[in-house]
């Protein structure tokens, strides 16, 4: 990221939940300011509630360079949304837009815990991030306009070069389309296209009822037809979801969830004991990562369809929170999260029935189920 950051020409939007004033972050303020003193058009939304610790003078220090800053939903300043989900209406994308052609989204935010040594990070959290080369980085622009526009500020306007537009008109006939040789080279379509996924953006945004990502997790859990992974940190799925996970089960789906032990949200880790509870009777087999905190909010289904992003398995992000995913249609990027869901199992450990009966009590079960009731019908 922070390398193509230092090569942009144009553009660099950046859009994240947690932009913390450590290490990594104030390098990467920096190099925003390097970018803008290039003449590029940089612009930073970022979240009032998770980049808490983002004082004044580092927002003054970039806006002074010219960047443009926004904070999104603010607490306890103009512009306050009165419809904020009485301040859960939270922007938890990251997102990492490179001129016209080049992007960044998944789970990571910018700072020291999500990065690696070699930067100056601490890898506190391990995460899955994901770059985009290509037409998608024009959509994933629309995302960044939307949500600038729940802000209540500014929209940028987006240009949709006339290349872009006749590549995706003529894609079936891009062995001759001259518009693709021209903009990936002399190699020519047809290697673009061996060598290339198809995606979907989704992006999803409660307030304006729009739940894209939501929906595509249920119909994939739907239609698989094998077995479906999925990586979440925070998994206490609303009533609606953890039914569907139930019913892929039943229909002899082989489903494997990956969490993190230990959570730092209130109420996260007494909650999904309940849907413990539930999902470990209909053979779904769960594990808990030990050696350090996972932060990964990824799937993978029936080697084919996979999906990166920064929704969690939460009602905060079923029901609150502007996220985004991007769904790869491509049996070899599947099969390779596949892989990392394989290697990260070696750093968890698996919460079978019996050990779940040994530890608990009907005086357990009642408080798990107070604390989910709490969390998916009361709170959020």
């Amino acid at each position: 990221m922070w390398k193509a950051i230092k090569q942009a020409k144009k553009k660099v939007w950046l859009e994240t939940y947690i932009l913390e004033p450590d290490t990594v972050g104030k390098a990467t303020m920096n190099l925003l300011i390097e970018a803008k003193n290039r003449g590029c058009d940089v612009k930073v939304l970022y979240d009032d509630l998770g980049s808490v610790h983002l004082k004044r003078k580092h927002i003054k220090a970039m806006k002074k360079a010219g960047i443009e800053v926004n904070s999104f939903n603010p607490l306890f300043r103009w512009p306050f949304r009165i419809h904020n989900h009485f301040g859960m209406f939270r922007d938890h994308r990251k997102l990492l837009i490179i001129d016209d052609d080049k992007a960044f989204c998944g789970g990571m935010n910018i700072g020291s815990e999500y990065a690696g040594y070699q930067v100056g990070g601490t890898r506190f959290y391990r995460d899955t991030h994901m770059q985009i080369w290509g037409p998608a980085a024009i959509i994933l622009q629309q995302v960044f306009a939307s949500s600038m526009k729940d802000t209540c500020l500014s929209f940028p306007r987006i240009k949709i070069p006339d290349s872009f537009r006749r590549m995706m008109n003529s894609i079936e006939d891009a062995e001759d389309n001259a518009e693709l040789r021209n903009f990936f080279g002399t190699s020519g379509s047809k290697k673009l296209l061996q060598s290339s996924s198809f995606l979907q953006i989704l992006a999803s945004n409660p307030s304006r009822n729009i739940h894209n990502i939501q929906r595509a997790f249920i119909s994939t859990l739907k239609n698989c037809k094998q077995k479906i992974f999925i990586t979440s940190p925070y998994f206490v799925p609303p009533p609606k979801l953890m039914q569907a996970l139930i019913d892929a089960s039943r229909r002899g789906i082989e489903v494997r969830i990956l969490t993190s032990r230990l959570s730092e949200v209130f109420g996260i880790k007494p909650a999904s004991q309940y849907v413990y509870d539930k999902l470990l009777n209909e053979n779904i087999r769960i594990y808990e990562y030990f050696v350090g905190n996972i932060h990964a909010k990824t799937a993978t289904a029936d080697d084919c369809w996979s999906m990166i992003g920064s929704f969690n398995m939460d009602p905060v992000s079923f029901h609150h929170n502007l996220e985004l995913g991007v769904v790869m249609f491509d049996p070899k990027f599947a099969q390779q999260l596949e892989r990392d869901f394989d290697q990260d199992l070696k750093g968890a450990r698996e919460i079978t029935r019996k050990e779940f009966n040994l530890r608990s009590t009907p005086l357990r079960t009642l408080w798990h189920w107070l604390h989910y009731i709490l969390m998916t019908k009361i709170m959020f």
